[in-house]
């Protein structure tokens, strides 16, 4: 079958067809597009660019199996220049002439490629060609080679050496879309990188330090769209926020650990359809500058903050300086403690200012029943909600009773709401649960 169908697709279909297969089995089936290249050479001519664009990943990981670098090494080694292979005094065996260019086709390149690269060509290599070929000399000859070759870098991780100048790097870092980064390295290297990229779409950055030549790599970029921002110290990066502050574009903010930034930046940000926090518990922040600030088109809100009392009131005065266009909330915390004032307060904001909700998570005890109860009323665009048990008093105390909120669900929930996860503490009978399930399958 494959021979009477396969010839007779145009080109351009056959690889919108493969395209749909890399994005959709990608993570799940990563096998499916390997297999295409069976079906004949021309698939496979047309399957092998795909499976090369960032061959180092695996199921969306960066790829440890020391076989898959054994075999790729082997592929890249095939397609370097003989003048190379002779700096880096490379004398392997004869090698068949390889069957495409496969190199030029890669558009992820990093420090962490570029040295697993080097660790699996040194393996089991006599010392004295280590001398005569050090490590510095390999990362430069290969970060040139894959400069040289890559005719399109998509994803770079910016390395500690200046890259700029490589014949190439020009040409294959102009389509440049994605940025992974550390504060540390040297301001030139970024400011190398503002004269050439200015299609940047997404930054992920250490930020533990500020760093003027960042801050000029990112007012030279055109649309920035989405920003992660990592901090282990609590910095504030004054030069950093600033330059992100001019970035109108901005849909989607990530911050891990600690802000990093003023409130002023963050309202800034008036774009904004997507913020996600995520605070470690044995890390020092401070989410006080939260307090001032609006958003006015945030959609999506997700913090998760490790602390045993969790700042809800500072999220719910978050929630209600939206203009009413938050569709998903979820505050995560896999500490017990919290004040039940807090998840009055809470969930009370959520009602008020959240009409065009649909997902939701929310903290729960008996004492919260009626702002559960406005909740579900108000909220008609609900498809998911959360709620997580808490005890009144403390950790001796009985958990709430489910019934309540199952009778709330059963009678006032719409027929949009589809999904119900109850986590943490819950006093419940078998029965109660058999009923209300039975009921949910067959609303009235």
């Amino acid at each position: 079958m494959n021979n009477m169908i396969c010839p007779h697709l145009p080109d351009d279909c056959v690889i919108e067809i493969l395209e749909h297969i890399y994005i959709e089995t990608a993570n799940l089936y990563p096998k499916t597009l390997h297999n295409c290249i069976l079906i004949n050479k021309r698939w496979s001519k047309l399957a092998v660019p795909l499976l090369w664009r960032y061959p180092w990943q695996w199921r969306g990981r960066f790829r440890a199996s020391s076989v898959f670098w054994t075999a790729i090494i082997r592929t890249i080694v095939s397609c370097l220049p003989k003048e190379v292979k002779s700096i880096l005094f490379l004398y392997p065996p004869s090698q068949p002439r390889p069957m495409f260019d496969y190199v030029t086709y890669c558009q992820h390149i990093s420090d962490t490629v570029i040295a697993s690269i080097i660790d699996g060509l040194l393996f089991g290599i006599d010392e004295s060609i280590v001398i005569k070929a050090s490590i510095a000399v390999f990362n430069r000859e290969l970060w040139k080679f894959f400069l040289s070759k890559c005719s399109s870098i998509k994803l770079l991780e910016l390395p500690c050496i200046s890259i700029s100048k490589y014949p190439g790097a020009i040409k294959c870092l102009e389509s440049l879309t994605e940025l992974e980064c550390w504060t540390f390295k040297s301001p030139s290297l970024f400011k190398e990188l503002a004269l050439i990229c200015h299609n940047i779409q997404y930054l992920c950055i250490s930020c533990d330090e500020d760093n003027c030549g960042l801050a000029a790599l990112i007012t030279s970029q055109k649309r920035l769209v989405e920003v992660t921002c990592i901090s282990m110290n609590g910095s504030i990066c004054v030069e950093i926020g600033q330059a992100l502050a001019a970035q109108v574009h901005l849909e989607t903010l990530n911050i891990q650990n600690s802000l990093s930034f003023s409130s002023a930046v963050f309202n800034s940000f008036v774009k904004l359809s997507e913020l996600n926090i995520t605070l470690d518990g044995d890390t020092h922040y401070d989410l006080n500058p939260l307090k001032s600030v609006t958003l006015p088109n945030l959609q999506n809100l997700y913090i998760m903050c490790n602390d045993d009392y969790p700042p809800l009131d500072i999220y719910a005065g978050l929630i209600e300086r939206t203009q009413g266009k938050l569709k998903k909330v979820e505050i995560v915390s896999s500490h017990y403690l919290q004040k039940t004032e807090c998840f009055s307060l809470f969930i009370k904001a959520i009602s008020r200012s959240c009409l065009e909700l649909k997902v939701v998570s929310i903290y729960y005890t008996e004492e919260v029943v009626v702002e559960l109860l406005n909740l579900i009323r108000t909220c008609e665009c609900l498809e998911e909600i959360t709620i997580s048990g808490r005890k009144l008093g403390g950790e001796h105390d009985k958990a709430p009773l489910v019934k309540p909120v199952f009778d709330i669900l059963l009678n006032y929930g719409s027929q949009k709401l589809q999904k119900l996860t109850l986590l943490d503490e819950w006093n419940y009978s078998q029965e109660e649960v058999k009923e209300f399930l039975e009921s949910w399958k067959d609303p009235m």
